[in-house]
């Protein structure tokens, strides 16, 4: 548990994705923030409040937890992704701490949101094209809007997470798999989250469809993996 000195302490979970032959493939590592009184409280909601000083300090905090498990990670042959914001993008490519960190460790990958592509720049994207050609990243939240394809037409992406509002509202539909063949157009590897249930799964037999996510898998999170 870290504490952000900021009456918030931080629980680090990892979360497994798995390929469709249902073998792990990656862990998405999410904090879980709880203020004195024990109430917990959405990631977004505190890292809004966090100087850039208390954000570097959750970027190292939250890479020596991964490094911790550099053994399983090798040894499973599995991914560790970790989202991060505007900020965390500009530090993770300036920084000369965090930069090594990620370089000595291969399975470490970044995971930015579609928002991180309308920077306030004169060049919208420049951040996210900058970060994908110094790291291999992911898109966290691919959805069926203009922006979404326009992102992973500019930018490339190792992987790329379909978001879980996306699959519940189109997954039972033929535009769903358009949706699919679309994106496999500039990615080999497409993940749907959200899965929760066995009949949802059942769904996704698409061969473009290469790794699943949700809380039908919850009985299988590795919050230790010592």
């Amino acid at each position: 548990m870290v504490n952000f000195n900021l009456s918030f302490s931080c629980t680090f979970n990892f979360e497994p994705i798995f390929t469709s032959e249902k073998e792990v493939y990656a862990f998405d590592v999410y904090p879980e923030f709880t203020n004195t009184e024990g109430k917990k409280f959405f990631n977004d909601d505190v890292m809004y409040f966090m100087s850039i000083s208390v954000k570097k300090k959750y970027l190292t905090d939250i890479l020596n937890e991964i490094v911790k498990k550099s053994s399983f990670l090798r040894e499973k042959k599995a991914l560790c992704s970790f989202h991060i914001d505007r900020d965390m993008a500009l530090i993770t490519l300036t920084d000369p701490e965090i930069k090594n960190i990620i370089f000595a460790h291969e399975f470490i990958r970044l995971s930015i949101s579609i928002n991180l592509l309308h920077d306030n720049t004169n060049n919208p994207g420049s951040l996210a094209k900058g970060l994908s050609e110094k790291y291999p990243i992911w898109l966290n939240d691919f959805s069926a809007n203009p922006a979404s394809f326009s992102a992973i037409r500019n930018i490339k992406f190792e992987l790329v997470n379909v978001s879980d509002g996306t699959f519940k509202e189109y997954g039972d539909s033929v535009m769903f798999f358009s949706l699919i063949e679309n994106i496999s157009r500039y990615s080999n590897n497409i993940c749907i989250q959200g899965v929760d249930t066995f009949a949802q799964l059942r769904m996704l037999k698409h061969p473009h469809i290469t790794h699943i996510k949700g809380s039908l898998f919850s009985d299988e999170k590795y919050n230790s993996l010592d």
